[in-house]
């Protein structure tokens, strides 16, 4: 679950500079600095794989990884495993205290030189260098590693959360009292997540991502806005909405959510440990800056009201908020007057369609045949209307007039369902007294093959909106 407060809007009469910079660092460190990461990786994996040190190692990795989950179950088909083997710094430095446990004797020695050419090259990875080891902590990594990321979507998702959050803050604290907190949650995240690793003699990989900071970002907010009713947006699997409540009454269901998947066995990368650290120093500078110079605060940006709430949001959070209670009538009458201002709307047409399909499976199949031609029809319903073509007899099909078929016809073409189009055609070619439009919808066709690169039948329709358009000129020429 996700939940994210979203009470203020950017006011750009104050723009978050310090935000704005903090995003376009992260986007280019990773963009430039770390683009060479996968390449190092590789080099590693492929020595690794020729010196053969898999199968020496093999044991240990198994002991490495059964101390993490004891639930562990070593796939050596699964390609990942080499992976980490060979470039995962934990395991590393957990052969460094056990070798002699798994490695024989005799092979010590062969094993020392080749593991080390491995690290060599490991080594130059950049969580390898910038990242937070824990049990090897430093003054610049305490920092550095807030500004890596493992995979663009680790960057994405980060960056979203910190631009959804962060104009507020910044605005309330000012540019760089933002800065200097955001750095300072990031170097708490890192140090509870570093202390908890070395007391329970982890040997985790590097700490990586900003998430720790973001996490301090997430609890100054909410901390700022103290005992304030704001407006959280949340996603719940397939359900999302906003709803309003105290603000500060996040903080500790922030800090249990995260403590509950630590305990969970959750056996996923994600270094909980580190958000909770970034929620306690980020909630704490707040509490200490209010208790110690409390102008320092914007309080007059956090206590005027946003511009008078837009309608149709609030109208549309109702629909949402029903949704999700399962109250699909409810839902549905809330939402028909949004419908009138928005017509075209192609989430709220996504919508109706889920309302429609819950209330009455049957009337599904009426209500696509109203949206076909119509403006506003998402992918998601010119998909079902095409599937629902699909599906219908002779008999049904005979009953669509020639528009509704022409505009599935285009909305195929759309969705690069050619087959289908094809079908589509060939019926409305039956229609002789529609010449005109046959030919407009041959050209149509032949442009689309033409972009396929299937030029025999690009040429097909090409000849046959000539032969459907000759007559007209034919009759136009006749009676000048």
């Amino acid at each position: 679950m996700i939940v994210v407060p979203v009470e203020k809007r950017i006011d750009w009469k104050r723009p978050p500079v310090v935000l704005i910079g903090l995003v376009l660092i992260n986007i280019l460190v990773f963009a430039f600095y770390q683009s060479s990461d996968m390449e190092r990786a590789e080099e590693a994996v492929v020595l690794y794989h020729e010196l053969n040190l898999q199968q020496l190692e093999l044991s240990a990795f198994r002991s490495y990884m059964r101390k993490r989950d004891p639930a562990y179950q070593l796939d050596q088909e699964d390609e990942t495993v080499i992976w980490q083997m060979a470039s995962d710094p934990g395991f590393a430095e957990f052969l460094d205290e056990h070798y002699k446990r798994y490695i024989p004797l005799k092979d010590r020695g062969k094993w020392e030189r080749f593991r080390a050419e491995v690290n060599k090259i490991a080594g130059t990875i950049s969580s390898r260098i910038l990242g937070l080891n824990p049990n090897d902590i430093g003054i610049v990594t305490l920092f550095s590693h807030q500004f890596l990321h493992g995979s663009v979507d680790h960057l994405i998702g980060n960056m979203v959360f910190l631009l959804l959050t962060g104009f507020a803050v910044e605005a309330a604290l000012g540019s760089k009292r933002f800065l200097l907190f955001y750095l300072i949650s990031g170097v708490g995240a890192g140090l509870l997540f570093s202390v908890v690793e070395m007391a329970s003699g982890g040997h985790s990989a590097s700490l990586i991502g900003a998430s720790g900071s973001i996490s301090g970002v997430m609890a100054m907010y909410v901390v700022l806005f103290g005992m304030r009713k704001i407006e959280f947006f949340y996603w719940l699997f397939i359900f999302t909405g906003y709803f309003r409540a105290a603000a500060i009454i996040m903080l500790p269901a922030y800090i249990v959510k995260e403590l509950i998947m630590q305990f969970s066995g959750d056996a996923s990368n994600v270094a909980y440990l580190a958000h909770v650290g970034g929620f306690i120093a980020g909630a704490a500078l707040v509490y200490a800056t209010r208790s110690v110079q409390h102008d320092a605060i914007d309080d007059r940006y956090l206590d005027n009201a946003e511009e008078a709430v837009d309608p149709y949001l609030a109208g549309l959070q109702s629909v949402y908020n029903e949704l999700g209670r399962c109250e699909f009538k409810r839902a549905y009458a809330l939402l028909r007057p949004l419908k009138q201002k928005r017509p075209h709307d192609p989430e709220l047409i996504d919508i109706e369609f889920n309302i429609v399909k819950a209330l009455n499976g049957a009337k599904a199949h009426e209500y696509l045949l109203r949206r076909l031609g119509q403006n506003g029809n998402s992918h998601r319903i010119v998909a079902a209307q095409l599937q629902r073509w699909n599906r219908m007899s002779l008999k049904d099909k005979s009953h669509l007039s020639f528009e509704q078929k022409a505009d599935l016809l285009i909305a195929a073409l759309e969705l690069g369902r050619e087959d289908i189009s094809e079908v589509i055609y060939q019926e409305l070619s039956q229609d002789e007294e529609r010449s005109l439009e046959l030919a407009t919808l041959s050209r149509r066709m032949a442009s689309c093959f033409q972009a396929l690169g299937q030029h025999n039948k690009s040429e097909q329709f090409d000849r046959q909106a000539r032969d459907l358009m000759s007559p007209q000129y034919g009759s136009q020429g006749g009676a000048a």
